[in-house]
């Protein structure tokens, strides 16, 4: 039910299964099962399956083998849980991780960048204010300051990527 299909609509096979099984998932899904099958042990795996509509969605499956009275394995019993949605709020927990450490370099740039940008600006101060107002050097001076100013303003607007995002996990 849990895929689209109704009771029966779906051989009760391993092929049936591993058609479902998106290309990726397949080996590590069934190397899982491989393992447990030698070892006899129960197993769990997270893959991706085809529902019926075509869309693929995470699950998580608990299985064990069950055995015959000559030591062969009959059939698979277990379970499947659609854990589409809980695997999505990890991803989005994980990209927030991301971001929040992007935002600490971002306040850490801005920090070592803009103080030694504010000395030179005020050092530029000092020297434009001893100079004459029609001297060729002061007018240098004044466009370095402007040139530094918007320099100061673009570290600036990487603070915007230092304040932490709000989560919305619904």
């Amino acid at each position: 039910e849990l895929l689209g299909y109704a009771r029966g609509e779906l051989p009760d096979t391993l092929e049936a299964f591993a058609s479902l099984v998106h290309p990726d998932d397949r080996d590590v899904a069934f190397q899982a099962m491989r393992q447990r099958l030698a070892s006899r042990a129960p197993f769990v795996v997270e893959l991706r399956l085809r529902r019926k509509s075509g869309e693929y969605r995470w699950f998580r499956g608990h299985g064990q083998v069950v055995w015959g009275e000559d030591a062969q394995p009959v059939r698979m019993a277990g379970s499947l849980a659609d854990v589409t949605e809980e695997r999505r709020r990890e991803e989005q927990l994980a990209e927030q991780r991301i971001l929040a450490e992007l935002g600490k370099m971002a306040a850490v740039v801005v920090h070592e960048v803009r103080n030694p940008i504010a000395g030179v600006q005020g050092a530029l101060d000092v020297l434009i204010c001893r100079r004459p107002e029609d001297d060729e050097e002061r007018d240098i001076m004044c466009r370095m300051r402007h040139r530094l100013e918007s320099l100061s303003e673009m570290v600036g607007d990487l603070l915007v990527y230092s304040r932490p995002k709000p989560v919305n996990l619904q």
